[in-house]
């Protein structure tokens, strides 16, 4: 009896072990199981916030080239829509545009000016040899394919825009050095992950700028990185093998134009924030679910503080393409945006708006006299000395240049004459040091009251009355008049600003 009774114990006692066995060794299969999910979803989350940033890099052109061809185009309608376009006035301008080259064409493709100069091919037809300005002359904007400059041979492209003249339509068509501008500085600083590589690429695959050592030369994306190239044939992300190891690459479309951005970093370098092989995580899960559990919230907190870091970087972006970085006041583009949404609701609610076109007087003269830090001193200091003459529900901009753009909000002609004023005394009063000089600092300012017409022609006719006081000794305010009848504005006579 007793004999049985052991047996039975040590029976229980054996199934009992048993079960706690399979319990301990399901227990340990269950947590590595956890953690070798946990490693898959956190190298899961790398890879989207790794192509997260192909898309981050895709919006910075994107909002870059967008900002490049407004000013260019802004340009050409300021400088060039006289019926003769002076030699001096065209070579002027695209120096100070920093250009590699530029042409001005009329609406049949006939070059009207062309830098460098080139006096034998004036009234060239240009369009059937370059595609890019046959489509600009048809109203589009276009780029052009990646080129060798005259200069220096290196990669440039053109951005060919068409505008509208009382001699018809126009086009200017710009050459830069994608790698000397700002954007070839952000293509060197795009990833932080190190080694990496960043191109910017056209339909052809030829190279307009990347990160590293500048191009001397056009070049082919095959020619340069021939493992990229062949991987980008056929998909947008993933990863491909090299000598040195296996790569991860992710690439988007830039939108508004025919180029792609492609970027690539090693799968080591980019998987070393989780901390060693998959393969150790069960041995590392039998030393204990304390551990094993600490291992998940530092996994855990890693991937929360990427996704923070990812919703600054975006939240960074957002901001840069809104604010203008020297003077703090908001960019073009969102100046233009914030006047559409007054425009829109003066005329949905009857209300009253008016806008001032601020010029800074002899500004390329304080330049050339003082330098261009002191030039941009005197711009953040007119910036200020603006912002503080106005309302909190007034909105002012760095419109271009030296130039502002002030949005008054329920203010009539007299309401922002007023304002103008004070905006007029209050820079005349301000003063600036350069060198240990003082720098008196002037404007000239154009006021538009809105009458029903588009905001084109809103701040045309401020833009009008600011030239106005320009050419009568500057320092002034100048009332824009009324808009013409449709009629007149039909015929291209708009009616003369009058003086304050």
């Amino acid at each position: 009896m007793n004999r049985l009774t052991r047996s039975l114990s040590q029976s229980t006692t054996g199934r009992g072990s048993l079960l706690l066995l399979v319990g301990w060794l399901a227990g340990v299969g269950a947590v590595a199981g956890l953690l070798a999910h946990s490693q898959g979803q956190s190298r899961q989350g790398l890879d989207e916030r790794f192509d997260a940033r192909a898309e981050i890099a895709s919006r910075f052109v994107d909002t870059y080239v967008a900002d490049l061809v407004t000013r260019q185009r802004e340009t050409a309608r300021r400088r060039f829509t006289a019926s003769q376009v002076g030699e001096r006035r065209f070579q002027q301008t695209v120096t100070d545009a920093a250009l590699g080259a530029a042409v001005l064409l009329d609406g049949k493709g006939r070059l009207l000016r062309v830098n460098p100069p080139a006096p034998q091919l004036l009234g060239t037809d240009l369009t059937a040899k370059y595609e890019h300005l046959r489509k600009a002359t048809r109203g589009e904007l276009a780029v052009s394919k990646v080129v060798p400059s005259a200069a220096r041979g290196v990669p440039v492209v053109a951005f060919a825009v068409p505008f509208a003249t009382p001699q018809g339509r126009r086009v200017y068509s710009g050459a830069y050095d994608v790698a000397r501008t700002p954007l070839g500085s952000y293509l060197k600083n795009a990833i932080p992950i190190s080694p990496n590589r960043v191109y910017l690429i056209d339909p052809s695959g030829q190279v307009i700028a990347k990160n590293g050592r500048a191009l001397r030369e056009v070049q082919n994306l095959t020619g340069i990185d021939p493992a990229l190239a062949q991987a980008l044939r056929g998909a947008q992300e993933g990863g491909f093998e090299t000598p040195s190891g296996t790569q991860r690459f992710a690439s988007r479309d830039v939108p508004g134009t025919p180029w792609r951005i492609a970027i690539s970093v090693p799968t080591e370098r980019l998987y070393s924030s989780l901390g060693g092989s998959s393969r150790w995580l069960p041995w590392l899960a039998v030393a204990g679910f304390a551990l094993g559990g600490l291992l998940v919230v530092a996994l855990l907190s890693r991937f929360l503080l990427s996704r923070a870091r990812l919703g600054e970087a975006n939240a960074a972006l957002d901001r840069l393409s809104r604010v203008d970085a020297l003077t703090g006041l908001h960019n073009r583009r969102h100046a233009q945006e914030l006047l559409e949404g007054l425009v829109s609701a003066a005329r949905r609610h009857d209300m009253s708006l008016a806008v001032l076109v601020i010029d800074i007087d002899h500004f390329k003269q304080i330049n050339d006299t003082y330098g261009h830090q002191a030039g941009d001193e005197v711009l953040c200091a007119t910036a200020t000395t603006i912002q503080s003459m106005l309302r909190t529900e007034d909105g002012v901009g760095r419109w271009g240049g030296e130039e502002f753009l002030v949005a008054l909000a329920g203010a009539d002609g007299d309401g922002a004459g007023a304002v103008a004023a004070r905006v007029l005394e209050g820079v005349r009063a301000a003063r600036v040091l350069a060198d240990g000089e003082t720098v008196g600092v002037t404007v000239t300012i154009g006021v538009a009251e809105w009458a029903g017409d588009s905001v084109d022609e809103l701040v045309g006719r401020a833009d009008g009355a600011l030239y106005a006081g320009k050419a009568t000794g500057r320092d002034t305010v100048v009332f824009a008049a009324p808009p013409a009848p449709a009629a007149a504005r039909r015929r291209g006579e708009p009616a003369p600003p009058t003086r304050a």
